[in-house]
């Protein structure tokens, strides 16, 4: 009777067998027959390594749909249990049979490959065991892990491909040597070069997989008469391939961002800089000349040193763990107050080009535009949005401003000085807190902006100095990764979500009272001091 099962599959599957087959032998003997590509490992075996690799898989796969899952699909194997013989001798029989097709495969890949290198390399029967060994341990590898796929039926290539992925973002991302592990290791790149010693190790952990993997197949195929694998065998609903082409859009974001983040960013390194580096900032000062003064030398520690502690006092007040770098570049050509942003990644940080020995290191302006572009750098240009760039630049203009000592007031050197535009004509509606880069177009100036930007964090500071640490710490603090969990992230904890949440105000609220204390800064009655 196991005969007649044997024949049944070499006469169903024979033909496709045979055609793998030649397939295979001739791609090997292809292969072989290119001087540059045989020759570019170093041995012309390395081949089989990468053909076992990346090949026999997928025979094993075109098997195992053949063997097992189209069967389960077209319920096929329901004629197979009229016979008189155990249901695992039949599942034994197709495993069995898938093996030897397997193991057959393989030993042609490399037997080919030993009769065309014979002549050109140096091989021994020792060595050509060692292969042949290796060889037959990754063949029942692959055709385990098949095997026990195949009885998943319609989800076989989610798991296959959710597996595959996982084994690649381990190896890249995950730090996991997984091309050193057990089965994987019988196949690298030393394959073709290892001569007399056994990987023992690696033998045993294949052969436990294996097994386990097989013990697994027919368990699958065993449970309560094979109803789960006939099951799972029938054609997807509209509902599953719905859900499996939203879980498999979620993977490829995924894999995006994966790939994003694993993407090498060269840090910037200025030569003969003055660097201040600790748990929370790092600050890098240098010159854009050939020679820098014994001035520009003390202009550039200066410059470092006040930096570093106006981040540093952020870094604390908005719990944020680490600053993105913040490299000063000193530029004799530019004028007092004059800035350009260099183009950095957000990931390598921010670079400023100043003329250190014109602007002060105690500049309002400067710390604000350190301020304003190093939070910015810090969420991967995100905060300079509608919804939260009002934050990000009322927050970089009040913090050099304000006055710690004092609870009740907030100065700007700018305020007494303004115009009418700013001072009194000026109307904030809660439209206005979503729609802030429409806003911003009307003021005309980039210091307007600040300046109204800030009165509305020191009315929400007015309000609750606890709640407003709160709000700017959830919205400016947030360590934001670089892929799309950040707009997730964005879009659950709005402006107004926590707004609501921490302050316990809503928009047209807050509006009203910006509106009420842009209305009271009156040329005159600034307060205090910078800070």
């Amino acid at each position: 009777m196991i005969l007649a099962l044997i024949e049944k599959e070499l006469r169903q599957h024979g033909a496709m067998i045979f055609l793998f087959f030649l397939l295979t032998c001739t791609g090997m003997f292809l292969l072989q027959s290119n001087e540059l590509l045989s020759l570019s490992g170093g041995s012309v075996l390395h081949i089989v390594a990468w053909m076992l690799l990346v090949f026999l898989p997928l025979g094993c796969l075109v098997l195992g749909n053949a063997l097992i899952a189209a069967e389960f699909r077209q319920k096929t194997q329901v004629f197979l249990d009229g016979l008189p013989l155990p249901r695992w001798k039949m599942v034994a029989v197709k495993y069995v049979f898938g093996l030897a097709a397997t193991q057959l495969t393989s030993a042609l890949l490399l037997g080919t490959m030993l009769f065309g290198a014979w002549q050109s390399e140096f091989i021994q029967w020792p060595f050509a065991t060692l292969l042949a060994i290796k060889t037959a341990c990754w063949s029942w590898f692959c055709w385990s892990t098949i095997f026990a796929l195949s009885f998943l039926g319609r989800y076989r290539m989610a798991v296959g491909l959710v597996v595959v992925f996982g084994l690649l973002w381990a190896q890249n991302v995950g730090g996991v040597l997984v091309n050193r592990f057990g089965p994987f290791e019988l196949v690298s790149e030393r394959f073709a070069y290892e001569r007399y010693d056994y990987p023992i190790k690696e033998l045993w952990t294949t052969g436990v997989i294996a097994a386990a993997l097989t013990l697994l197949g027919f368990s699958m195929a065993l449970i309560r008469d094979a109803t789960l694998s006939t099951m799972l065998s029938e054609r997807m609903s509209s509902r599953e391939k719905l859900v499996m082409i939203t879980l498999l859009i979620a993977g490829l974001l995924t894999l995006g961002a994966v790939a994003e983040r694993v993407e090498k960013v060269e840090p910037l390194d200025m030569p003969d800089s003055v660097d201040i580096v600790d748990e929370l900032v790092n600050v890098s000062a240098a010159a854009a000349v050939a020679e820098p003064t014994e001035d520009e030398r003390k202009a550039m520690r200066l410059h470092a040193e006040n930096a570093a502690k106006t981040i540093r006092e952020v870094a604390v007040y908005l719990r944020i763990r680490k600053f993105p770098p913040l490299f000063l570049l000193h530029r004799r050509d530019l004028e007092n107050e004059e800035y350009q942003n260099g183009e950095l990644n957000s990931r390598q940080g921010y670079l400023l080009r100043l003329n250190m020995l014109e602007t002060q290191p105690s500049s309002l302006t400067l710390q604000s535009q350190v301020i304003e572009k190093l939070l910015d750098a810090n969420q991967h240009n995100r905060l300079n949005s509608d919804t939260r760039g009002w934050i990000l630049k009322g927050f970089a203009y009040w913090w050099p401003r304000h006055s710690p000592s004092e609870p009740n007031a907030v100065a700007s050197e700018s305020f007494a000085n303004e115009n009418e535009f700013v001072l009194g004509q000026t109307t904030i509606v809660a439209k206005n807190l979503v729609q802030w880069k429409l806003f911003r177009k009307q003021l005309q100036a980039e210091e307007n902006e600040g300046l109204i930007a800030l009165v509305g964090i020191e009315t929400i500071w007015r309000q609750d100095q606890a709640a407003c640490r709160e709000f700017l710490s959830a919205v400016l603090g947030y360590a934001a990764p670089h892929d799309f969990r950040a707009s997730v992230h964005d879009w659950w904890y709005s402006t107004s979500y926590l707004l609501r949440t921490t302050v316990r105000m809503n928009f047209e609220d807050l509006a009203s009272k910006w509106t009420s204390a842009l209305r009271n800064k009156v040329p005159g009655q600034t307060e205090l001091q910078p800070r």
